[in-house]
């Protein structure tokens, strides 16, 4: 039979050629095998025929949250509210429940100390409570999860800590997490969720105001979302130009009308340039839509440039060329085509 108590004092352990570890203890305690062997002597009976959630409140007294020693009386005690007892520290309600549901084998010392880290917080604590099956992978992502984006909404479709890295450059603020959580309120899978995370990203965008042009015709695009509803409406690569448009390096318009075009102007010293006009799926538009276009700004007070807009037209066909599916060879060559010499489509190949 075990000693009453069980020593966890430094310099009190026995040394490692006194101690054997049974094939059984590694299977049950993996990392933890050999601390738990110093507790108890092998064939380690007394811990082997423990409850999962003892096993693992002996795991978090060795961890490092308890007491000099481990009074096994106590650990084998009926009640649960006794056995607890050997942690030093005041423990959450609810422990029981949370380490009954902790995978096997045993945890490394760190995802215990990170566990206990994360029940100091109500939210963390609430998901646990109410999950099934707890792994150290769960336990780090709500550890590194912003406290606001502790939610169930949010835990339930992430799978790698690494994620939550990505979260956080997108969601760096409580008042955008609120608006992260209630655009996620009827979220379901996690394609969806993912998807709702592009939503957000272009709602957070904040496009610079676009020189007005007064034409019934015209409308500039004022935000992310535009954006990329636009470029899925024409069929383009429009959204690639998110980060220059917000920088105010580029400003975008829709021209309504029989021949409905994307067209964007970018500023230079003395005014602006037309860099591109282009019709649904990029085509070229006609020479009447052209001139349509430099009165409408012309009129509107806006000084227009000469500009053959050379590199605008390279990045603009470099990313048609990204978008293009691969098996396109007819929409490769056209956009090659472009790059390489001409306004128009030119030949066909």
């Amino acid at each position: 039979m075990p000693t009453s108590k069980h020593n966890l004092g430094v310099g009190e352990r026995r040394s490692a050629v006194d101690i054997r570890v049974s094939c059984s203890l590694i299977n049950s305690a993996g990392e933890m095998a050999a601390d738990i062997a110093e507790l108890f002597e092998f064939p380690h009976f007394d811990f082997l025929a423990l409850s999962p959630a003892r096993m693992h409140l002996i795991g978090i007294a060795v961890a490092g949250i308890h007491a000099d020693a481990i009074d096994f009386e106590q650990l084998t005690a009926k009640r649960w509210i006794d056995a607890v007892r050997i942690l030093a520290d005041p423990y959450p309600i609810g422990l029981h429940g949370i380490l009954a549901s902790l995978t096997f084998p045993l945890w490394p010392a760190a995802s215990y100390r990170t566990l206990w880290n994360v029940l100091q917080c109500a939210k963390a604590k609430k998901i646990l409570t109410h999950t099934k099956t707890i792994s150290p992978i769960l336990v780090s992502i709500l550890d590194e999860l912003r406290p606001a984006l502790r939610a169930e909404k949010v835990v339930r479709h992430l799978r790698r800590p690494i994620e939550v890295a990505v979260l956080a450059r997108i969601c760096d603020d409580d008042i955008k997490a609120e608006t992260l959580l209630r655009m996620l309120r009827h979220v379901e899978r996690r394609a969806d969720f993912f998807a709702k995370l592009v939503e957000f990203v272009d709602r957070s965008t904040v496009f610079p105001i676009p020189p007005h042009i007064d034409h019934d015709l015209i409308e500039p695009i004022w935000n992310a979302r535009q954006l990329s509803d636009v470029a899925i409406r024409f069929r383009n690569c429009l959204r690639s130009f998110i980060d220059e448009v917000a920088a105010g390096k580029v400003a975008f318009y829709v021209l309504g009308g029989p021949e409905p075009a994307v067209f964007s102007i970018e500023p230079r010293i003395g005014g602006y340039v037309i860099t591109e006009v282009r019709g649904m799926r990029n085509s070229s538009v006609s020479n009447a839509t052209m001139s349509l276009i430099h009165t409408a700004l012309t009129s509107s007070g806006i000084r227009v440039l000469d500009d053959d807009c050379r590199h605008s037209r390279i990045k603009w066909n470099l990313e048609r060329l990204r978008s293009i599916e691969c098996d396109d060879h007819h929409g490769i060559d056209r956009a090659c085509r472009q790059l390489l010499a001409t306004e128009d489509d030119g030949p066909e190949l």
